[in-house]
């Protein structure tokens, strides 16, 4: 029997390339998303192409009941995830004060709430399972303070923290968590965020080469991953210089 791969957001961008690799490597699916058509056009291709079994599950993770019903759904299927992949997330480009509070307050339940239920949850039962892997996507934007994506920025230092403190927690339960933190990425996101001609996506990394990177970093177990040679530039310099000098250069990048 295949083992499980849990993956939320996997109807575009590094998502979607997640299922692609999982299922490259004998994993079946659990997709989640809301474009229904997208994830059943996404079954279908990988279903016919690797022969694996993909569930659908259509939801909106911004609503606060959506993670429960995930968790309620493969229980439903009987389904023991060795993979968790908290892929889903979105950004917002505006002042803090002048945005939609609403928005801000549905990124926060997708980036973070929700990411917490689902992870508090699957990771219980791979403690029963004794073992599995979480990889939770972090961002560039967890390195600092972003002005014009404040809520974004910081939500993302929080998924960093969180996941590194949770990998000490569970390594002696045979159970790794990994951090990984992509630059710029050529996906929808700059689109959604309203960032698409930022100076910081003047260069985007491939979506599959990023996503590739991630997987290997979540099955070799490493803890905190930061991806490219701009995140490793970023890590060094935000170790340099203080933290409101570099909220001065990431408001200018955030445009």
């Amino acid at each position: 029997m295949n083992k499980t791969a849990l993956i939320t957001g996997a109807s575009s961008g590094l998502g979607r390339e997640f299922a692609w690799i999982c299922a490259e490597n004998g994993y079946d699916l659990v997709i989640t998303a809301r474009n229904t058509d997208a994830l059943n056009a996404l079954k279908n291709e990988l279903e016919a192409k690797f022969g694996v079994r993909v569930f659908v599950f259509d939801c909106d993770l911004s609503q606060n009941t959506s993670a429960d019903k995930i968790c309620e759904f493969v229980r439903e299927n009987s389904l023991k995830i060795d993979i968790l992949i908290n892929n889903a997330g979105f950004g917002d480009h505006c002042e803090f004060v002048k945005s939609d509070l609403k928005k801000q307050l549905e990124m926060v339940q997708v980036n973070i709430a929700s990411l917490l239920n689902l992870t508090h949850y699957f990771a219980n039962l791979m403690i029963e399972q004794n073992g599995g892997k979480i990889l939770n996507i972090a961002s560039a934007a967890s390195l600092t303070a972003g002005p014009k994506m404040s809520v974004y920025y910081a939500s993302k230092a929080f998924v960093r923290n969180f996941s590194v403190a949770l990998g000490e927690e569970l390594r002696a339960q045979n159970i790794s968590v990994t951090a990984f933190c992509p630059g710029p990425v050529a996906t929808n996101f700059g689109e959604r965020a309203g960032v698409k001609n930022a100076k910081i996506f003047a260069r985007s990394d491939d979506a599959g080469a990023v996503a590739r990177r991630g997987f290997e970093a979540m099955m070799s177990g490493k803890t905190l991953v930061y991806d490219g040679r701009f995140m490793l530039l970023a890590n060094l310099l935000t170790r340099i210089f203080p933290l409101k000098f570099c909220a001065k250069v990431t408001g200018f990048l955030n445009g």
